[in-house]
């Protein structure tokens, strides 16, 4: 790198001269990656003369845009590089280095720098050849930002083609570009307006939701959608799991915030113990000229995204968002219970399958059912469930049964014919007093 003499616009700043930029049309609106740059008039100062230059004579090279400020560090300890690149190719890049700070602002800055380095002569300013705009306005309303250093690259043809930080202003970038290569950066989106006053996934009119990755929420009821429902999504591509439950009760929730690891235990609310001052908030009320107005404030809506990896644990999370969100504590708990228990009366021998189908079906007259070489947990939800639901006594899996079964029940809601053909299969049904899991819902 070859040594120059660098140093603070000396004669400019002592004159006090305004270095602007001045437009012929200011635009409507800032400019983006496609646009091309208007045609307009800069005045900057160069090896300490003020010199003006229109943007369409600079047609045919590349130019960039160096937004600095004086609170900025690395802006100013980049500039000699700045210098060296400018230097590196000539009649082919021109760089401006823009700011908003007037030349006082900036003597004033050096200053302190020198101050505070000890220093009796100011320290290394703007470099000389370097084409400096101060005391800008119109630059700035063309390309807006808040964080420095901001630059912009405008190609041979007055188009923007990158907006960048400032890293990514170097050499190798700088030939690429000259040779008409594509260059593989991030944009810098920054167009210094960012709302804080409201969350993140509504800011901009919701601009920042394509960024949105991983997050859980709680609404209160969707009117829009005049039912219940629950969507499961697998995007293998963006590597995210989705459980969205629209319009559910506070049962609903918990219910369905246990099914993964307690399968649908608790969807029946005789395994529901709610011990809260009031419960209304958790039933439809009678009145059905009230349940607008209950459904208003008591149906949510929760969503939730998570990493792929963990969707086994969505409905542990869910449940934790639960007691976080909501003004009640739920939790599992053992309460000795009177129940209606399916215990194993039979040999291990006698619950081999029939055949080596499998299926579970109810009948034509839906009092039947028959299952073969199904797991136990279709017998208790699909087989039992009917009679579980009318019996008011939880039924409970009291059996330790891992293996597949098939079973016949030719009358579903009959006692005595489900007793009497569970036997056969090595299974009955009786009333015991267990110590069973129930869900306890308290006021927090």
């Amino acid at each position: 790198m070859k040594n120059r003499p660098f140093h603070i616009l000396a004669l400019a700043l002592l004159l006090g001269i305004s270095l602007s930029l001045s437009a012929q049309q200011k635009p409507a609106q800032f400019l983006k990656i496609g646009d091309t740059l208007p045609d307009i008039d800069i005045q900057y100062t160069q090896n300490g003369k003020l010199q003006k230059i229109n943007t369409q004579s600079l047609r045919g090279k590349l130019v960039i845009l160096d937004f600095w400020n004086i609170w900025c560090s690395v802006c100013i300890s980049a500039m000699p590089e700045m210098a060296r690149l400018q230097d590196q190719f000539p009649g082919e890049l021109k760089i401006f280095t823009v700011t908003d700070n007037t030349p006082q602002q900036i003597a004033d800055q050096f200053r302190k720098i020198a101050e505070r380095q000890g220093k009796q002569t100011p320290v290394q300013g703007i470099p000389v050849a370097l084409s400096s705009v101060t005391s800008d306005t119109v630059l700035h309303r063309l390309f807006p930002h808040r964080a420095v250093p901001h630059h912009i690259w405008i190609n041979g043809e007055g188009k923007i083609c990158y907006i960048t930080s400032g890293g990514d202003t170097n050499e190798e970038n700088i030939r690429d570009v000259l040779k008409n290569k594509s260059l593989n950066v991030v944009e810098k989106i920054d167009t210094g307006k960012f709302d804080f006053d409201v969350p993140l996934y509504q800011e901009g009119k919701g601009r920042q939701l394509k960024n949105l990755k991983y997050y859980s929420m709680l609404f209160k009821q969707a009117r829009e959608f005049s039912n219940s429902r629950i969507i499961w999504q697998r995007d293998t591509l963006q590597e995210t799991y989705r459980l969205s439950c629209y319009n559910f009760t506070l049962f609903d929730l918990y219910q369905q915030a246990t099914k993964d690891t307690y399968q649908r235990t608790f969807f029946s609310p005789k395994r529901i113990m709610l011990e809260v001052a009031d419960t209304t908030q958790f039933y439809w009320p009678k009145d059905q000229s009230k349940a607008g107005r209950w459904a208003l404030e008591n149906l949510y809506c929760y969503d939730m995204r998570i990493p792929l990896k963990d969707s086994t644990s969505a409905g542990k999370m869910m449940f934790e968002d639960l007691n976080r969100y909501l003004p009640y504590r739920a939790r599992i708990e053992k309460r000795k219970k009177k129940c209606l228990a399916l215990v194993r009366t039979g040999k291990k021998d006698h619950l081999k399958p029939e055949n080596k189908t499998s299926g579970a079906l109810a009948g034509k007259n839906r009092k039947t059912f028959k299952m073969e070489n199904e797991p136990l947990s279709s017998l208790i939800y699909n087989g039992l469930g009917a009679y579980a639901g009318r019996s008011p006594l939880p039924l409970v899996d009291a059996t330790n049964f891992k293996g597949k079964v098939t079973v016949s029940l030719t009358d579903k809601l009959n006692l005595e014919a489900i007793r009497y053909d569970l036997q056969k299969a090595g299974f009955d049904l009786i009333e015991q007093t267990l110590d069973i899991d129930m869900l306890v819902i308290t006021d927090r």
